[in-house]
């Protein structure tokens, strides 16, 4: 069975380490008080980025998950530009059916699997 990006973001969300959040939605920050003082930043980057996810670690923002069918390479740059002038997260994912690209301050890492290999 082909999955979904919708079923990978679950998936994705599934897999964070005990003691880490997965929040799959904007209004899941409200729920944990250790994150107000990025509540401000969260929004944003939810607005501007679409994000499908956020994993915090240590009650801090440590990755940005973006999914869709397809990013262009400009999408991804002004992606990139945007969560590197804030400074907040260290790691940015770009989830497609196809491949996963990581973002780390500045290199793009792009791993093409099949999806019967895992994700991860």
């Amino acid at each position: 069975m082909i999955e979904t990006v919708e079923q990978k973001v679950a998936e994705f969300g599934e897999l964070a380490s005990p003691g880490s959040w997965f929040l799959s939605k904007e209004a899941d920050v409200e729920g944990h008080p250790a994150l107000l003082p990025y509540s401000h930043y969260l929004r944003q980057a939810w607005e501007e980025l679409k994000l499908r996810g956020v994993l915090c670690v240590d009650g801090r923002p440590t990755v940005y998950l973006c999914a869709d069918v397809h990013f262009t390479a400009e999408a991804k740059r002004r992606h990139h530009s945007f969560v590197w002038n804030r400074g907040l997260v260290p790691l940015l994912i770009f989830l497609t059916p196809n491949q996963v690209v990581t973002a780390l301050k500045g290199v793009f890492h792009i791993r093409r699997r099949s999806w019967d290999d895992g994700v991860y």
